[in-house]
């Protein structure tokens, strides 16, 4: 059942219509144009534009009865699309695509953290995230196994992961640690327990390792010259025992860390 109720002025000025027992429609007496119609249950649809082309521009929704969403439109009156809802406790939803096809293309969370979204409506896949505190997480795959494939920092630097959603593993990071002589750190090993096990500098230096996580330790070194040089020790103590020289040389050198001596060359 719709009631129609009539004010001496339009709805915005703030006119009261008594409750009916069926959506109420709120007309603007001045252009008898449709503003809003009013449902029992507290819900509400606003509509904006001439009599007889009214569109529907919001609608205010009570999906649970705790947590409201607004839901915004776009488009002229009958062919109304879906571009934004916006829940009470801060998540966000953006639209894109015609009346009857809009694709999620956007979210915004409650905590600020913003996710892109491609793919038609229904199957769409995140592509991207930026979290709050600057990064930016890139994913691929399916709708529902996406998974994260790299990582930009702030700084510039970047994280490479290969996996399945939920077990991504460090493979590779690119680091600017001085601005300048970039250095790109390669891993292995499960999610959750990647090593370390080399170092590439841009001036041609490479770092080799071996352990486990957080205990790796340093067993070889190439420099920019193509000097080979093999340690042994624990990490933080590893000490020179061998070095190959471009020449065809090798040293061979005992000691402690810090204090290796050359005893031979062959």
């Amino acid at each position: 059942m719709l009631w129609v109720a009539f004010g001496l002025v339009c709805l915005e000025t703030g006119v009261s219509i008594p409750p009916g027992q069926g959506d109420i429609a709120i007309y603007c007496p001045v252009s008898e144009r449709v503003v809003r119609i009013q449902r029992p249950n507290g819900e509400a649809v606003y509509y904006e534009g001439e009599k007889g082309a009214e569109r529907m521009v919001r609608e205010e929704l009570l999906p649970d009865g705790a947590n409201t969403n607004v839901m915004h439109f776009q488009g002229e009156s009958g062919a109304e699309r879906r571009v934004r809802v916006e829940f009470s406790d801060g998540v966000v939803l953006y639209y894109e695509g015609d009346q009857g096809a809009e694709r999620l293309v956007g979210t915004k969370d409650k905590y600020g953290i913003i996710s892109h979204y491609k793919g038609n409506g229904g199957a769409e896949r995140l592509v991207r995230m930026h979290r709050t505190d600057g990064h930016v997480q890139y994913y691929e795959g399916d709708t529902g196994a996406e998974r994260v494939v790299r990582i930009q920092r702030p700084n510039g630097g970047v994280v490479y992961y290969e996996g399945e959603k939920g077990a991504e593993r460090m493979v590779r990071e690119e680091l600017l640690p001085d601005g300048a002589n970039t250095n790109v750190m390669h891993f292995q090993g499960e999610s959750g327990a990647e090593r370390r096990v080399r170092v590439e500098f841009s001036d041609g230096v490479v770092l080799y390792y071996e352990g486990d996580q957080g205990a790796e330790r340093l067993v070889g070194t190439k420099d920019k010259y193509g000097i080979i040089s093999h340690y042994k020790g624990n990490g933080g103590a590893e000490r020179l025992v061998r070095m190959h020289r471009t020449d065809g040389h090798v040293q061979y050198y005992e000691g402690d860390t810090g204090a290796e001596r050359v005893v031979r060359i062959q």
